[in-house]
């Protein structure tokens, strides 16, 4: 680990290592994050905690001023923070497509003042300056999102695509805790599939489908994986003759091309749907996804908890299918 809290493996991660970490993610109730304060560095001290206080000293002195603006009358981090938050999510959007900052201006300052629309980098940047202007000790983090769980090995495929930046805020008492401010920023153009789905979405999908796949499945599918990588070639062989096979008595036939597989909130909610249907909790196509999240939450045979996993993901497949930002 380095000095700024980041695993790095000692070694180079030759392509096809296997490695493993394991992680112990904070869990705080509302209630406890509000009851934890905020820091108040003594003036003029230096040290660990001044380290994520710290701002240039060009800062541009309106930023300064719409951070006291928005935490004006707030007393406590978890209050600060959820007001910085709620600004971003009414005030910008989120946008792929924006041209260079101009040569010379600060970033930070650009997109909230000037054009107001970009990615999760300019986001989270934007909800770390204003916190630490607001005197809250926050970090801009980037990293990878959980990815997408894969039902039958119960593993999180983790891709590329999945890089993502967000903000980490220290409570005293209780470390740092993650913030995804761009989760909830509208998107600039209507539709947008590249837009990075929040990990609770995809948390949420994973829980509910953990709960629906059965163990026994799950274990024949890690098994079969591992065969396949232990007994490459054979399968590989066969694979080869039963697509000749198909080949052959499929008669030159044309087939129509299936369109893809839905992404994003969509694929997430299309996820949820599937899995209630193996259940026998078939959703029709005439009721909306709203009916449908009432359908679960008032369904007793449900686990607990699968309601509140429901409605993340339905509530997100509505936002980005029917807002009109």
């Amino acid at each position: 680990m380095d000095r700024y809290g980041s695993i790095r493996a000692p070694i180079l991660l030759d392509p096809g290592m296997v490695y493993s970490v394991i992680s112990q993610v904070p869990f705080a109730s509302a209630d406890q994050l509000r009851e934890a304060g905020t820091y108040r560095p003594a003036p003029g001290a230096s040290g660990q905690l001044e380290r994520y206080l710290q701002l240039p000293s060009d800062l541009p002195a309106r930023d300064r001023r719409l951070a006291a603006r928005i935490t004006a009358g707030l007393g406590s981090t978890f209050d600060m923070a959820a007001a910085v938050e709620t600004w971003l999510r009414t005030h910008t959007e989120y946008d792929l497509d924006i041209p260079a900052d101009p040569p010379g201006t600060d970033a930070v300052d650009h997109f909230l003042f000037e054009t107001r629309r970009g990615f999760c980098e300019h986001i989270a940047s934007a909800m770390t300056v204003l916190l630490r202007a607001a005197g809250v000790p926050a970090r801009f983090v980037v990293g990878f999102g959980p990815g997408e769980r894969n039902p039958l090995t119960g593993y999180f495929d983790v891709r590329e695509s999945d890089a993502h930046a967000w903000v980490e805020v220290l409570y005293p008492g209780v470390g740092w805790m993650s913030y995804d401010p761009t989760f909830g920023v509208p998107n600039a153009a209507p539709g947008a599939s590249s837009r990075f789905i929040a990990p609770e979405v995809l948390r949420a999908v994973g829980r509910f489908l953990s709960r629906v796949v059965p163990e026994p499945l799950k274990r024949l599918a890690i098994v079969a994986a591992r065969a396949m990588v232990r007994d490459a070639l054979p399968i590989l062989v066969v694979a080869l003759v039963v697509m000749l096979v198909v080949l052959a008595r499929s008669g030159g036939r044309r087939r129509r091309k299936r369109p893809p597989p839905p992404t994003g909130a969509a694929g997430a909610f299309s996820d949820l749907a599937e899995a209630l249907a193996a259940t026998g909790r078939v959703r029709s196509l005439d009721r909306t996804p709203d009916e449908f999240l009432r359908e679960v939450a008032t369904d007793p045979t449900l686990p607990p908890g699968l309601a509140v996993e429901a409605r993340t993901v339905i509530r997100a497949f509505e936002r980005a299918r029917f807002s009109a930002a």
